[in-house]
């Protein structure tokens, strides 16, 4: 019975060893950074949103992924003044992906301006949403996976599954709380930012790929069956 114990024990070790997985990001230092991380409402004083190029961090890679996470403030319930106010975006052009806070109903979407955003579902068009809805006092991580093809896998909440892919998209830098560069999300609602980090040489994809269910499940079993085998 102690060897089938100490079966079953390898077995779930193993099984656990292979979930967990950890992404070796790589933190986005001053170097890289500039602008501003934290705003308060009305504060309009400075830089009225923060970016971060992380060009040179990347060198010639075609596979990385850039993470951001984003603290909303408490005066979320508010109406918005402007139209399609820019929670996080990769670049600053209409072929560069955003994630935004809708003013209707504070949704959470995808927009790339003129190109085609592709959902999981396989709907496209220029707007796709994430199926989720801004909270205040919310945190959320929004992770830009960048293929070898040039086109970039959006996350959301560090979730396996992509809300959308964009395609032709090649900036290198990230930006946060900006409006189309004109009007900006500090005068409307407060906002954090803090956990902003990288990955190059792999996609976010490759660095939380884990063992199918299945596989696990096989590893298990041939763990407790060797066991057994020797017992007998």
């Amino acid at each position: 019975m102690r060897t089938l114990l100490a079966a079953a024990c390898c077995a779930a070790l193993a099984a656990g060893a292979a979930q967990a997985v950890t992404v070796d990001w790589t933190a986005l230092d001053s170097q890289y950074v500039s602008g501003a991380t934290e705003r308060a409402k009305g504060d309009t004083s400075g830089d009225r949103y923060g970016s971060a190029n992380f060009s040179t961090a990347i060198g010639d890679s075609a596979k990385w992924a850039v993470s951001v996470t984003v603290t909303l403030g408490s005066d979320l319930s508010e109406s918005f003044s402007n139209t399609w106010p820019v929670l996080v975006g990769l670049g600053n052009t209409n072929n560069d992906p955003r994630f935004i806070i809708s003013p209707d109903g504070k949704a959470i979407t995808v927009s790339n301006g003129s190109a085609t955003v592709t959902g999981p579902d396989g709907t496209s068009g220029t707007n796709i949403s994430t199926g989720l809805t801004a909270e205040s006092n919310g945190v959320y991580t929004f992770i830009f996976s960048h293929q070898e093809d040039g086109s970039v896998t959006l996350f959301v909440n560090d979730g396996a599954t992509a809300v959308a892919t964009i395609t032709g998209v090649n900036s290198t830098s990230l930006k946060w709380g900006m409006q189309n560069n004109r009007n900006y999300l500090d005068s409307v609602v407060s906002w954090e930012v803090d956990d902003l980090k990288f990955i190059t040489g792999q996609t976010y994809e490759e660095a939380i790929a884990i063992p199918e269910p299945t596989a696990l499940a096989l590893l298990a079993l041939g763990v407790a069956g060797a066991a057994l085998r020797r017992r007998a």
